[in-house]
């Protein structure tokens, strides 16, 4: 069976660098940039089902007061988080992602 090259998966149809299938990953999503960062947003989880390593991606999958939440280490730069948020839109439908950490700036303002 041909898949699009644009829907990358691995031969067990999981996505290819986040190493993520349907039904691991929350709605709510926060992503990181540092995998130090994801690991330290999950302790604040009630439980973690899910802990994903590959490559530079880090995903902890649980609950947060009840609320199903995925939280992401995306590696870093622009780049790596565009593979992230395209694959794990391939996960799960109508996604709620929040970027959260630095913008990256040299300037001090």
């Amino acid at each position: 069976m041909m898949h699009s090259a644009e829907e990358v998966r691995d031969e067990r149809g999981r996505q290819y660098h986040i190493d993520l299938a349907p039904g691991e990953v929350a709605p709510a999503i926060i992503l990181v940039g540092d995998p130090k960062r994801a690991e330290r947003v999950a302790s604040f989880f009630d439980e973690v089902t899910i802990d994903r390593r590959n490559r530079e991606f880090v995903t902890l999958t649980g609950t947060h007061k009840g609320l199903p939440m995925t939280v992401m280490g995306t590696g870093m730069g622009a780049g790596s988080t565009e593979i992230a948020v395209i694959e794990l839109c391939a996960c799960v439908d109508n996604p709620v992602m929040i970027r959260c950490g630095s913008s990256g700036a040299l300037q001090a303002g």
